[in-house]
């Protein structure tokens, strides 16, 4: 995908796709109300634009999306002001996937959960990628979650089984088939040993690279390749409770040294 019509296209297909999950799932308690279904994080057209796409992933959105700080309350509004126009509307047309996207597209230029999303910042600067427009890097990152676009109370560790079934009845199918759209050139992907596992029969190894942080197994980190509608693309697989916690940012500088040495 090079065009930013065509990426229009596919992520508007995808978005209808989440909205109809939260729609089967709208009478749920555990679902977060209000909320809207979170198809990514960032800017998708600058994203196509960059010179480098980097995706990041992890399982499904946080509920202080929607929640501002130490409120008991939630607000689509607190990071998705664009969103609120959407309330109300019936009708699902062009016009509400587009203004739908541009709230996700503004996510970190309004108010972004930084808590969470910076641990990732070590690793993505390294590859000259950033989720923002601030630092004027090359490359350009979205986040995805696999299992789900629904942010839920409790979070997912706290969900019971049929919760979690019914989330990831079509979670991952939407998840890959956005992924295809978004072409990515590098994945960071920071799950469980399942979770991994599900990421690796959808997107298989081509080859595999050495692991620098062999020596502690509390710091393992899979780097392999990928062909992604035939676009080779680099998986770099991770552990922690956030993103590559496992590894100190010094360690994440490195492992984006590897990655870029491997092709990038």
């Amino acid at each position: 995908m090079s065009s930013l019509s065509s990426g229009f296209v596919d992520l508007t297909k995808q978005a209808g796709i989440a909205w109809r999950i939260k729609d089967a799932l709208a009478q749920e308690s555990w679902i977060v109300k209000p909320s809207i279904p979170i198809l990514y994080f960032g800017d998708a057209t600058a994203y196509f634009q960059s010179k480098k796409m980097v995706v990041t992933v992890g399982l499904n959105p946080s509920d202080k999306e929607f929640q501002k700080e130490n409120a008991m309350k939630y607000d689509i509004g607190v990071r998705f002001p664009h969103a609120l126009s959407l309330e109300g509307r019936s009708v699902r047309d062009d016009r509400f996937f587009k203004d739908y996207l541009q709230s996700l597209n503004q996510y970190y230029e309004v108010n972004p959960y930084w808590r969470w999303f910076s641990s990732y910042q070590p690793l993505l600067n390294g590859l000259d990628c950033d989720y923002g427009s601030i630092t004027q890097m090359k490359g350009r990152a979205l986040h995805t979650d696999l299992c789900s676009p629904l942010a839920t109370n409790p979070t997912w560790s706290g969900l019971s089984e049929r919760q979690r079934d019914l989330l990831l009845a079509e979670g991952p199918k939407l998840w890959a088939m956005l992924v295809l759209a978004l072409r990515p050139d590098v994945m960071l992907v920071s799950l469980g040993r399942e979770w991994r596992k599900i990421v690796l029969e959808m997107f298989p190894r081509s080859k595999s690279f050495p692991d620098i942080f062999s020596n502690s197994p509390f710091k393992k980190v899979e780097l392999y390749s990928t062909q992604i509608q035939g676009k080779c693309c680099y998986v770099a697989m991770g552990i922690g409770r956030k993103p590559f916690s496992n590894l100190t940012n010094q360690e994440k500088r490195k492992l984006s040294i590897q990655i870029g040495a491997v092709g990038y």
